[in-house]
């Protein structure tokens, strides 16, 4: 592989190994990925983890500190909830990844072979759109999260406890580039198989003619057996990293979805019907991301289908 050829989902393993996710780095000089535990990457993950758990103490110690009188004594209750779940998640989350590295490298060296063999007349662009858009949706949801949170919902609260709020935004960030890894996978998956299905039509058709070649259905056994490997693939490994990550991240955004239409219910704001609705957007972006992940993987079933 030379330069050239280096995947589109580099940045998104750099970054995640330097947010201290997981290890997976790119080895130019054995031209193959690998696990890289340096020392530095496994003391950005204990970090990440300790300030979650410190989060989630401070948070529990200060749980009733500046309850708002707009809402019920049920809704502030849940509104902590859902940041504290929101710290749990994103805790389990990274402990999920970082002990499941081995099984990921065996993802990412396998999508890598398909899309060197298979796809090497085309560049994914997926990846590099998401890595705008996350960036974008990332910086805006975070300074949208200082201006309402801590400069005025959180204005006369506790300064460790708004440090414990902090941690939601920095579950936004992980999770964010942890489903954009995924989505970039997926589709990987998703254009072999389609690259799989293109040649399996022009066999089927070569094999409908009376003379038929040994060599056509070798490519017919070649074919099934990729789309076997593809298949096991995502029952198997991907399902068992991304599987339970997937399920951790729509859970938490139908806690998020009600909280907000919650606090949209209840809260009396001077701002027209446009700028709360863009506000809103905002506060939703990762519950769109996540929706968006569930679209890509629906494509693949259909793929395979």
């Amino acid at each position: 592989m030379n330069k050239l050829e280096i995947s589109e989902l580099c940045s998104f393993y750099r970054i995640c190994r330097y947010l201290g996710i997981f290890c997976i780095h790119y080895n130019s000089q054995r031209e193959r990925y690998r696990l890289r535990r340096s020392l530095i990457c496994y003391l950005v993950h204990f970090a990440l983890q300790t300030y979650l758990v410190s989060c989630m103490v401070i948070l529990v110690i200060y749980w009733k500190w500046c309850f708002k009188s707009e809402k019920t004594t049920t809704g502030n209750h849940y509104d902590r909830l859902v940041l504290f779940l929101a710290l749990c998640m994103q805790f389990v989350q990274n402990a999920w990844l970082i002990w499941l590295q081995g099984p990921h490298l065996r993802i990412v060296r396998q999508l890598e072979l398909y899309r060197r063999k298979y796809l090497t007349h085309m560049r994914l662009s997926l990846p590099k759109r998401m890595l705008l858009i996350i960036a974008i949706t990332n910086m805006l949801y975070l300074m949208n999260f200082l201006k309402s949170c801590v400069l005025e919902w959180f204005a006369n609260a506790s300064r460790l406890f708004v440090f414990s709020t902090l941690g939601f935004p920095l579950r936004c960030l992980i999770t964010s580039f942890t489903m954009g890894t995924y989505l970039g996978l997926i589709n990987i998956v998703y254009h072999v198989l389609q690259w799989n299905q293109s040649q399996m039509v022009v066999i089927v058709e070569q094999l409908s003619h009376p003379k038929r070649s040994c060599e056509t259905i070798l490519r017919l056994r070649c074919c099934l057996e990729l789309y076997d490997r593809l298949v096991l693939l995502c029952n198997e490994e991907i399902s068992l990293v991304y599987g339970f990550i997937a399920w951790l991240s729509v859970l938490f955004a139908s806690l998020d979805v009600t909280g907000i239409i919650y606090l949209t219910m209840v809260i009396q704001t001077d701002k027209s019907l446009g700028e709360h609705l863009l506000f809103n957007i905002i506060w939703l972006s990762p519950t769109l991301m996540t929706c968006a992940a569930g679209l890509m993987s629906n494509r693949v079933a259909i793929q395979v289908r």
